[in-house]
């Protein structure tokens, strides 16, 4: 969990880092400046009025470059090469559209809305269960946030539908015909969206959170009869002063989950 602004300008990088999604992508925002959008101030640090372009994922070219490189793709794997995934991303007012829309429901909490798919177990266990209370604990500790403070802990949860302060916003579906190897596919995909942003200077932070309200999204985005909202994304620059970013979660060892047979 990030916390995400806007900045003017980014570091410069080479071709070989510009992975530009230009297949299977609607620029569902409404920049001013062609591609140029601007920060919608939906409840993050950053300036409301600075700039931010989101161009590698632009259909017209990648980002500060200024040419148009419809040639480029991102190269992910999947089976049979069949690239099940779609992006939608939003930005300007299409974004700020999305929070209200979301956040509105969110703050109703009238059980209306409910995932179309789960993405956690029903009931967690262990290891899983200690990890995700460590990683959930260590947030709220550097928020200030204690146990059984539900309200605060509600008001964290909703700055995901914030896109926790992001300009940009991604929205990632799937044809809900594919089945399981496409969704492993598709995890190999938002990795290599997630280096690529990273190797620009941008942060991102992928959200399951958004797949209670996928109907609002549909709706807003949208979709088409068979298409299925995989996971939000937010994409911004790091706030370097934010507490939650100094949080660092560490991985199990390799002895916990490789089995070497000899």
């Amino acid at each position: 969990m990030l916390r995400l602004i806007a900045r003017a300008t980014g570091p410069k990088v080479g071709r070989k880092h510009q992975c530009c999604l230009s297949t299977g992508v609607d620029y569902a925002g409404q920049p001013s400046q062609g591609r140029r959008a601007r920060h919608g101030g939906a409840g993050g640090p950053g300036d409301a009025g600075t700039p931010f372009d989101p161009g590698f994922f632009s259909p017209t070219g990648a980002a500060g470059t200024g040419e148009r490189d419809s040639g480029e793709r991102c190269w992910a794997p999947s089976g049979n090469n069949i690239q099940p995934w779609r992006v939608h991303v939003v930005c300007g007012r299409t974004r700020q559209r999305l929070v209200d829309a979301v956040c509105s429901a969110y703050d109703r909490a009238d059980g209306s809305y409910q995932a179309e798919y789960h993405y956690y177990p029903r009931e967690f266990f262990e290891p899983y269960l200690g990890r995700r209370r460590k990683s959930g604990w260590g947030l709220y500790g550097l928020l200030g946030i204690q146990k059984g403070e539900t309200e605060r802990m509600r008001a964290q949860h909703r700055k995901n539908f914030e896109f926790f302060g992001a300009p940009v916003g991604l929205m990632f579906s799937i044809d809900r015909r594919m089945e399981q190897g496409s969704w492993l596919d598709y995890g190999m995909f938002l990795q290599n969206v997630m280096l690529a942003a990273s190797a620009r200077g941008l942060a991102t932070c992928a959200q399951g959170a958004w797949i209670d309200y996928h109907r609002l999204i549909a709706d807003l985005l949208k979709f088409g009869e068979q298409e299925q909202l995989v996971c939000g994304m937010a994409l911004g620059y790091p706030d370097p002063e934010a507490p939650e970013n100094t949080l660092a979660l560490d991985r199990a060892p390799l002895s916990e989950y490789v089995v070497v047979h000899d």
